[in-house]
């Protein structure tokens, strides 16, 4: 059956992300640039598919960054874009990806009502890595400039919200984001300082009152004495300067974490508290009333993003 363009074009697109590691990027970037985009909606299609691919693949985060910086500087130069209509305006685009991730991450997940034991575990976990992943993401393309700072301050005002019903998951995202740009953009100079010094003091009060788990109240309290050290605990790093992880470099840390499967199992049994004979039987944090308060849960909205379009 022969392909209609877009198709062909979308069928590429995917083909080499699929490849794509840090040793064959520049010779995969370079046939992604002839593969036939041409229009906003190709933009978008691969957006979409670098996004999806971020959120499984952690230590290739920065590589994909680095994709979108890349692609932006080139449909910059080249105005490589047919569609006069809509002049391709990438950071607009990256933007309401942005929107669109963030959001379908922290809407309570689908089809877990019939799954049981190992089933619910497994999807769990692969919820959990999706929404982290994706979090990191966009902190990084925070970093790197390719979203204007002040977005921050919507994601984490979204994150940290006083609700009903405490989303330790949110709490945990908000850890990791922040743990993202907090080096950053922790400055009194920042336009926006007092409102994401808001949110630390809402972090503060959370883990006074101690209404979540223990190991959420360590992850904030983490990032809090982080704050306190002018983030000097761990080294900041320089996007300019890092580089992804490697294949090998891959490989090597697995060898050293012994099995993922193990860590996996130990850490979720540690974080849950349980363990895993009552994980099997009650589904960890996700059974029964902690399942129905999930789902309970106003769903998450940031509202339209374009006032963050600019610069700030």
């Amino acid at each position: 059956m022969k392909l209609d363009a877009n198709e062909g074009v979308t069928r590429a697109m995917k083909s080499i992300l699929n490849k794509l590691t840090v040793e064959k990027f520049d010779a995969l970037y370079q046939k992604l640039l002839v593969c036939g985009i041409e229009t906003r909606t190709h933009i978008e299609t691969l957006m979409r598919e670098v996004f999806e691919k971020a959120t499984t693949q952690h230590h290739f985060i920065t590589m994909y960054v680095n994709l979108c910086a890349r692609l932006h500087r080139w449909l910059t130069d080249e105005s490589m874009i047919k569609d006069a209509q809509s002049q391709c305006n990438f950071k607009r685009i990256l933007l309401n990806q942005c929107q669109s991730s963030f959001e379908q991450y922290l809407e309570p997940p689908e089809g877990l009502d019939g799954l049981e034991g190992d089933e619910l575990y497994v999807a769990q976990v692969k919820y959990k890595t999706k929404m982290l992943g994706n979090i990191k993401l966009v902190g990084e393309l925070i970093r790197a400039g390719m979203l204007a700072p002040k977005i921050a301050i919507a994601v984490s005002a979204e994150l940290v919200r006083d609700d009903p019903i405490v989303l330790e998951e949110r709490l945990e995202t908000l850890a990791v984001f922040l743990e993202t740009v907090g080096p950053v953009l922790d400055d009194r100079s920042w336009a926006h300082f007092a409102e994401l010094n808001t949110v630390f003091e809402q972090m503060e009060r959370i883990v006074a009152r101690g209404a979540v788990a223990p190991r959420i109240c360590f992850l904030l309290r983490d990032v809090l004495d982080r704050r306190l050290s002018r983030w000097q605990v761990q080294k900041v790093r320089d996007l300019t300067t890092e580089k992804p992880t490697t294949i090998g470099q891959v490989h090597e840390k697995a060898r050293q974490d012994q099995t993922p499967a193990s860590r996996v199992s130990r850490t979720w049994t540690q974080d849950s508290g349980a363990s895993s004979v009552a994980r099997t039987r009650t589904g960890s944090d996700w059974s029964g009333s902690r399942r129905k308060a999930f789902a309970g849960g106003r769903p998450v909205s940031l509202g339209s993003l374009g006032e963050f379009d600019g610069a700030g």
